[in-house]
């Protein structure tokens, strides 16, 4: 009995060290929205802004992140007047390249997340996918960040909704 109790003690004593090396930075971050394939003969370029929060495992590249995302594109002419809205959050897996001293580190990212299409006569929420590449500028406690992604969202019709979300924002350790 006594063995078991030190077991799970030593047990008990690595996960908490494993859960407090880990590194957990949140993100905010803004930028434009390209769309593509038929999102893009309906809306005219927008913008967007995102909220991330990402916790990386120790001594790897590897990380896990969730994002949320608000984004507003204009409707072309032809179409109807207003604009489209996309809002939704993904949960993607993050690798890191870079050593650690050296404070620019390049990234790729891919996830599946949920999202919500308001083309303005109506919505519609479905299941998206997303995945990308960005870089990172070290400063201090913060980084600057700037990332292109991918996302497409399967949204009923006869094609993804698909588009090209560029941000530029800051991460902060916590």
């Amino acid at each position: 009995m006594k063995r078991v109790f030190l077991s799970l003690m030593a047990l008990g004593c690595i996960a908490a060290s494993t859960a407090i090396a880990q590194r957990v930075k949140v993100s905010v971050g803004a930028g434009g929205v390209l769309p593509s394939g038929d999102y893009s003969t309906l809306d005219n370029a927008g913008w967007h802004v995102l909220g991330a929060v990402e916790v990386g495992l120790p001594m790897t590249g590897l990380g896990v992140r969730v994002d949320g995302m608000y984004s507003q594109t204009t409707h072309a002419a032809g179409f109807t007047s207003g604009s489209t809205t996309l809002s939704g959050g993904s949960a993607d897996l993050v690798y890191r390249i870079g050593a650690p001293a050296v404070p620019v580190k390049f990234y790729f990212l891919a996830g599946v997340g949920y999202y919500n299409v308001d083309l303005g006569v109506g919505s519609e929420s479905d299941v998206g996918y997303n995945g990308g590449a960005g870089l990172t500028f070290g400063l201090g406690g913060m980084n600057l960040f700037a990332e292109a992604r991918y996302v497409g969202v399967m949204t009923s019709g006869t094609s993804d909704m698909t588009f090209f979300p560029i941000t530029l924002g800051l991460a902060f350790g916590i």
